[in-house]
């Protein structure tokens, strides 16, 4: 490429310019400006980062719980990114302190087992992490799958999809599916699948729609209210589509289907 990599003193900042080509930037990266920092600065102290997804908490609530009952040293920092609608939970501090680390970091995740998706990067795309968990799972339990969709209009079988999960069937349905047991039998002894998981029959005017897990042995069926904040419709497939995936989740590792949600209400 043209562009030119470049760097500059201001004051007591030094500033690295890059190509914004990702190829040649990661190349500079890699051979010019990390070695030349690690020079600069060789008693650097090395970090350690601890992360996990939480969903059906808000981040104020799972910071006063954990400020509540932990003493966190200085060098230690929680911190939270929210991305609706899950949050992020991460606990940094120096290599030295590692002991210290990993002993806080079972208490928080005993603090937060409610609302716990899944520890550390699963992917690179945080939108299909927790899409990614379940994939594995039902490759681990050798488990096929097909999905029956309203509102979310294909997100949940795109996700697994792009995860490769044992997809066998994907389909969108209309506003509103009448006799939702036996349409979901047949599509189990149709595609010859473990498990159907359906999110269907949502309802605008008050946010209430209806999961099911059917398989061969059983059918489970929940009429849910969305009680969080109105969202755009891409935003709420979104929300819709982790609830529907969490409940898989639990579905397979033999947990209560619906988990603690601040913004989720069990109707029935």
């Amino acid at each position: 490429g043209t562009a030119c990599g470049f760097k500059m003193q201001i004051n007591q900042c030094l500033l690295y310019f890059t190509p914004g080509v990702p190829s040649e930037f990661k190349e500079m990266v890699k051979t010019s400006i990390l070695p030349e920092i690690k020079l600069s600065f060789p008693t650097l102290e090395k970090k350690l980062c601890y992360r996990l997804m939480t969903m059906g908490q808000t981040e104020s609530d799972l910071a006063t719980q954990i400020d509540s009952k932990l003493n966190i040293p200085t060098d230690i920092v929680v911190g939270y990114r929210a991305a609706m609608p899950m949050i992020e939970l991460k606990l940094t501090g120096p290599e030295l302190q590692k002991n210290k680390m990993d002993e806080l970091w079972q208490q928080i995740k005993s603090i937060v087992a409610n609302n716990f998706l899944y520890e550390g990067v699963l992917t690179q795309h945080g939108d299909l992490g927790l899409a990614m968990l379940v994939s594995r799972i039902l490759l681990e339990k050798d488990q096929t799958i097909a999905v029956i969709e309203q509102q979310s209009a294909g997100v949940i079988a795109h996700q697994l999809f792009e995860c490769e999960a044992p997809l066998v069937k994907s389909e969108i349905v209309p506003l509103f599916l009448e006799e939702s047991k036996a349409y979901f039998l047949d599509i189990l002894t149709k595609y010859r699948a473990d498990i159907v998981l359906g999110l269907v029959n949502f309802r605008e005017r008050n946010t209430e729609f209806t999961l099911i897990i059917a398989t061969s042995q059983q059918f489970l069926k929940f009429n849910l209210r969305y009680t969080g904040r109105q969202q755009n419709r891409h935003i709420t497939q979104k929300i819709l589509c982790a609830i529907a995936l969490d409940a898989l989740r639990r579905y397979l590792e033999n947990m209560p289907i619906i988990g603690t949600n601040v913004w989720l209400d069990l109707i029935e």
